[in-house]
């Protein structure tokens, strides 16, 4: 019988908020995992380089040193997001996905793709991508719809 002992996983869906929210539960996840991605659904959501680096910094300023943790940060794509800024994040090293969420399907998410007027997730992409034609980013996508996809409130 083979063995495969995994000492400190991955959590690829970390929720770790921010200010006192964040700095009170980050440790716990620290204490677990050695990496996380980080998801950027904040107020204001994470949708810049310069906020993602930002917000890792206040998350390494608060975990402990004893703990070799590395957050994995995420922007949050939305309608307007421009292809310079996918650009730019697909070459910053501790950025590692965009994250898609249905406007209205999860906590703070207003600000995100719609479908209302026929906007389905090809064209999401398209209209994002279209000025990336050779970057490499993970796409992270939250699977599921929210009434307001369907125009009701």
């Amino acid at each position: 019988m083979q063995t495969l002992t995994i000492s400190k996983p991955d959590d690829f869906h970390l929720y770790l908020r921010d200010g006192a929210a964040m700095a009170s539960i980050v440790n716990y996840s620290a204490a677990q995992f050695s990496r996380a991605i980080v998801m950027p659904n904040l107020k204001p959501a994470i949708t810049t380089v310069d906020m993602a680096l930002s917000y890792r910094e206040r998350i390494l300023d608060s975990v402990d040193k004893k703990y070799n943790f590395e957050p994995l940060m995420t922007l949050y794509l939305t309608d307007n997001m421009l292809p310079d800024i996918v650009n730019i994040a697909a070459q910053t090293e501790s950025i590692k996905a965009l994250k898609y969420y249905p406007a209205g399907a999860t906590t703070n998410s207003g600000n995100d793709f719609t479908i209302n007027d026929g906007m389905w997730l090809e064209d999401m992409y398209v209209s994002v991508f279209a000025g990336t034609p050779t970057v490499s980013q993970s796409f992270a996508g939250y699977g599921e719809f929210s009434s307001n996809d369907f125009g009701n409130s």
